[in-house]
Order: structure tokens, then sequence, then C-alpha cells
């Protein structure tokens, strides 16, 4: 009702899941709650290899001990303690669009210059323009640009080869990168995530951010990791932590950690949402190509987002919303949130049990042929 104005809508809207989280996790939660005292934490050596396992294991990252950090409030404040340490009010800021609203909203907030430079769309999907990119990194000399890996709304999974490129151009021109990779472990099958500070030319000039919170649906804990391979920037960073008292972590958040990098059941927890995840995304594609052709989808390499364009249906704007709130009875995120070219978007969470996604299509099909 709050979002909508209505109680009969399906909600398929922010980026968490209906997936209850593993098991291992909340009997350590339970285990913690009988031991009754809930104090003061800080996390241990154990996270330290536990994380620099996960990344090996998953990502073929290796890492020392001392590029390891975390913002136990998570990703965005993350990213609002190093916009401090390395831009002044005034500096400009580079980041794709469309993309994630807090992303580049606290640009702005924060009286930095926003630079934009929008992805390419074609009947393949999206891509860098990296001619477009080169151009306004050299017209606007940005300090910093923040990268969304993989990519909030569209779901690509930049390769290697783009992130070299998108590097080069950064390296040549002094541009930092803070790359926002929460959705790292929420992969379509055969498709390989590529950490920015994998890169061996950007791991001096580049911080990487992750968190368990979609990978393993716990949002709520508000922790996520930070690594920073550059020791002046390291520095700066804890020290920022320190001054307001962040150095602290939340009793649960670290319990949440040990057991969600550190369990063999919860990685095959993740493989199996991974692909049942596949699986929504799949029957949702196949039922708009056979039914509803006039919807432009291409599927998303990792997240579990579809970033659907309704614009041959000439429906965008206000219309758009009035069509899927009132006839579709669907709520979605409208696409104008993600940036001012997107009005013709919405952007549908597949992290849900297969029958809301058959509910969802239907409603859609059944909305469409009644207009």
């Amino acid at each position: 009702m709050r979002l909508y104005g209505t109680e009969d809508i399906l909600p398929m809207w922010t980026a968490d899941m209906d997936f209850r989280c593993p098991e291992p996790m909340i009997e350590a939660f339970q285990k913690r709650v009988d031991h009754g005292i809930f104090g003061y934490t800080q996390r241990d050596e154990k996270y330290f290899t536990i994380i620099l396992s996960w990344l090996a294991r998953r990502f073929n990252w290796t890492l020392p001990r001392e590029a390891v950090c975390w913002s136990p409030p998570g990703v965005i404040p993350a990213l609002n303690f190093l916009l401090d340490i390395l831009t002044a009010p005034g500096d400009g800021v580079i980041i794709h669009m469309p993309n994630y609203s807090s992303l580049f909203d606290i640009v702005s907030a924060k009286g930095r210059t926003l630079v934009t430079t929008d992805l390419l769309k074609t009947d393949d999907g999206y891509s860098i323009d990296f001619a477009d990119f080169e151009a306004k990194v050299a017209k606007f000399k940005p300090k910093v640009l923040i990268l969304c890996s993989p990519h909030n709304p569209t779901g690509r999974v930049w390769t290697h080869e783009e992130l070299t490129r998108l590097c080069d151009i950064c390296i040549e021109n002094d541009v930092w990168v803070i790359s926002d990779e929460v959705h790292c472990d929420l992969l379509r099958s055969g498709v390989v995530h590529t950490p920015i500070g994998s890169i061996p030319s950007i791991a001096q000039k580049c911080v990487t951010m992750m968190a368990p919170n979609k990978t393993f649906n716990v949002a709520g804990l508000a922790s996520s990791s930070v690594f920073i391979e550059n020791q002046w920037l390291m520095g700066e960073y804890r020290k920022a932590l320190s001054m307001i008292a962040t150095t602290l972590d939340n009793v649960f958040a670290t319990i949440a950690i040990d057991v969600l990098y550190g369990h063999p059941g919860c990685e095959q927890w993740l493989d199996g949402v991974n692909e049942y995840i596949e699986g929504n995304i799949d029957y949702a594609l196949s039922f708009i190509a056979e039914n509803l052709p006039d919807i432009w989808v291409k599927k998303p390499e990792g997240t579990y987002l579809l970033w659907l364009d309704f614009g041959k249906l000439g429906l965008s704007g206000e219309s758009l919303k009035d069509f899927l709130i009132k006839e579709a009875k669907l709520g979605l995120i409208y696409g104008n949130e993600f940036g001012q070219d997107c009005d013709s978007f919405a952007r549908m969470n597949m992290a849900c049990v297969r029958a809301t996604v058959v509910e969802a299509m239907q409603r859609l099909k059944g909305a469409i042929e009644r207009r």
C-alpha cells in the first residue's frame, strides 16, 4: 500500500530474495541467541582467512591480508567514505548510465560533479561506449569512476577484456576506480565475474566492494567487505572508519560472514539458488518471446533482475506506472529511478518461487491483451 497505493499487487521490486537463508547460518544464530549476550564484537583473524579463501575459490583472486577491510553499515557508506578521501567538492565523478540510483545520487549529494556516460543499447544487449567514456574523461577530468559490476539494472557481467580496456583509460587519465560488486556471486551458468582489483594494471588505483547481502539474502545484516591494495588509501579509509566508530561490528553479521563464506552447505545453497534463478529467468524469457514480443529484454548474465523495455507498447513514464499497477497488478521498480532516459523501462526481480514468475507473466499477458 505504501509504495503502490493498493494491496492487490504482486511485489517483484526490491533487490532481495524470497528464499529462506542457508540453514547453517540460522543454526549459528540460534546458538548465539541461546548464549544470551550480545556485546561489542570485532571481526577476528578467522574473518580474513574465510574472505581470502572465498575470493581465491570463487574468483581465482589472491590478495594480501592487509588489503582486506570492511564497512559494517554497507557498500554505500563505504562509498561515502571513499569519495571524501579521493575527491573534493566540485570534483568530477563519472558513472555509466543507466545505473543503480544510490551510486549516482551520492555524488550530487556530496557536492561533486556528476559526469555520465551512456551504455550502448543494441538488439544484443548493453555494452560500454568506450569512445564516449574516453571523451568524457578527457573533457571533464573526473577523479573517480564508480563502476557497477555486475551491472544493475542491465545484468551485464563485464568481461575481463572490457574491464582491462576501461582500466587502461582510467590509468592514462589518473582516474581512481571504485567498484560496487555486491551481485558478483549471482551469475548464470558459464559466466565468469572478474573483480576489478584482480586486474594487475589497476590494482593500486582501485577499490573493490563486496557483501553477502545479495548473495545469501542477508541485506538486513548490513555488512560488507572492502578490498584496497593501495597502502595509503587503506590507511585513510581505516582512519575514516575509526572517526565514527565503525571499527566495531554487528555480532550477528560477524557470525554470518564466518558461516556463509566458510560452511560448505552455504556454498551449495548458493549454487542451488543460482540454478533456480536461471530457471526462472529462462522461463520468463521464453514466455516473453512467445507471448509478449513487443517487450524488449535480454538474458542477464548476472544479478537476479530483468530489465524490461515497454517502449514498443507505447508505455513510458506515468502511463507505464498506471499500466503496471492498475492493469497488470505488478509491483516493479520504474526505469526513471535508474536514469533520465529510462522512462519506458521497469526492473523485475526473479529471485522468487517459480509460481510467482508464472503468475507475473500471466498478469502481463492478460493486461496487454486487454489493451
